[in-house]
């Protein structure tokens, strides 16, 4: 290789590193989480890349410039080939989980889907049925088709009645997929927003992915749809014999009393019947989860008493309240779409005190994240006194939507670490209520909520 080639190689491979190395001493760089599948296809990338060029080649210099030129080659043919076996298991247990649950006749299967509430919904109708059968759920956020079809196989046994399945999808065909497996008799649909809009390319195609569950269900199947959700209602067809459960149509919520620790309101039927309904669940948009919950529960003959009985008894879903000495931490870190932050920002509101919210901007929203972002950002300036938010995309969306809402701004700042995070807390001498909102940082939820932290 001529001497001017490889200078030009060796300044700009310098100049990569050193840029490197002054991320790492910023704490600027973003470690990925590392499987084991991705550890043992990081290594044989760079081990058989290497090999090769150094059997083939004398001149380092040149080997390190191949290396990168062909360095995705290389990638696509050792993942192409690891997932072979990958994709050859994956078929395996599906076809045997699906073989397990055509064996079980007389299951009922619920499926639960939608873009934001599945989760607390699955989980409040599974308390409510525990309360007469003996029932199965999907735990936390098990809802691929994969997750679904290894609880099948776990976990699914004869002596279950029921099986309460969530089911999530970031591309049209894996809810059909999830019920083909589990071949659901009552489906719940309980909203449709815009969240992984840039996965599925158009809300058109939310709303198609998210219908496949009604879709798969039986003529004599029932579907339960939250019909106070705008979309829900733009994607339903009719399907001959299915039955329909509209929320806000059929059942509907009156005198709602949403509280910091308390909820209580009248859920009331078509037929004129109705009871009184109170839980220790925080947050208005439980209503709704309940109402979903309460259409499956009814179904499957629970009367009114017992499903407002159970709902006393409903703890550990949505929002976690945990008291410290001068603040309280309000944890719904669980996950984070447009509807979720909106909803827990009302909560948050009806606390006294310093309103801190700490978030990470939202992902996958597409070519509407800007939108998204500023409106977000207009209901932090709204409620907020403090807002830190864990991630620099469109940080800047969220800061111009809360300035415009009249908040100061140098009440919202942009700060990743937990340790400066929890510093910037520790300064405000006020009492505090402190919104955990999307996924922040693991670190700084041990400061917060285990006190692992010395100053």
């Amino acid at each position: 290789m001529p001497v001017f080639w490889e200078m030009i190689a060796f300044f700009a491979y310098f100049f990569l590193g050193a840029r490197s190395l002054s991320l790492l001493i910023k704490k600027k760089w973003k470690f990925p989480r590392f499987t084991g599948k991705q550890i043992i296809l990081s290594f044989l990338v760079i081990f058989l890349t290497g090999f090769f060029f150094f059997l083939i080649l004398s001149e380092l210099l040149i080997c390190a410039v191949l290396f990168d030129i062909f360095l995705l080659a290389f990638v696509s043919g050792v993942v192409f080939f690891v997932q072979l076996p990958t994709v050859a298991a994956k078929r395996y247990i599906i076809n045997k989980a699906k073989k397990k649950r055509q064996a079980i006749r007389d299951l009922i299967v619920i499926g639960i889907t939608g873009s934001c509430g599945k989760t607390s919904t699955k989980e409040i109708l599974y308390h409510f049925l525990s309360q007469k059968y003996k029932v199965l759920k999907t735990e936390a956020n098990n809802n691929t088709e994969i997750g679904v079809a290894g609880a099948v196989l776990k976990k699914l046994n004869k002596n279950h009645q029921v099986f309460v399945v969530e089911m999530g999808a970031y591309r049209k065909g894996e809810i059909k997929a999830i019920c083909d497996i589990v071949k659901p008799k009552i489906g719940i649909l309980t909203a449709i927003n815009n969240q992984h809009l840039a996965l599925f390319g158009s809300q058109e195609n939310i709303i198609k992915a998210k219908f496949e569950l009604i879709e798969s269900l039986p003529k004599n199947g029932l579907a339960v749809l939250n019909w106070q959700n705008r979309l829900v209602k733009k994607g339903f067809k009719k399907k001959s014999g299915l039955r329909v459960v509209k929320i806000g149509k059929d059942i509907w919520a009156e005198n709602i009393n949403a509280k910091k620790e308390s909820l209580s309101f009248k859920m009331v039927l078509g037929n004129g019947k109705s009871v009184n309904i109170k839980t220790k669940l925080a947050g208005r948009q439980n209503v709704e989860n309940i109402l979903l919950a309460s259409a499956g529960a009814l179904e499957l003959g629970l009367g009114l008493r017992e499903i407002s009985k159970a709902c006393l008894g409903i703890k550990d879903v949505g929002i976690k309240i945990s008291k410290r000495d001068n603040f309280v931490v309000l944890d719904s870190s669980y996950s984070a779409n447009q509807n979720g932050v909106m909803a827990d920002l009302e909560y948050l509101n009806l606390y006294s005190g310093e309103k801190i919210i700490i978030m990470p901007s939202l992902i996958e929203l597409g070519p509407i994240s800007a939108e998204v972002h500023r409106k977000i950002g207009k209901k932090i300036g709204e409620i907020c006194d403090l807002a830190i938010i864990t991630t620099k995309d469109y940080f800047s969306e969220i800061l111009k939507g809360a300035v415009g809402s009249g908040m100061e701004k140098e009440n919202i700042s942009y700060i990743s670490d937990p340790g400066e995070i929890f510093k910037t807390i520790n300064a405000i001498k006020k009492q505090k209520i402190i919104l955990l909102e999307g996924r922040v940082p693991a670190k700084l939820k041990d400061y917060l909520l285990k006190k692992e932290y010395n100053n």
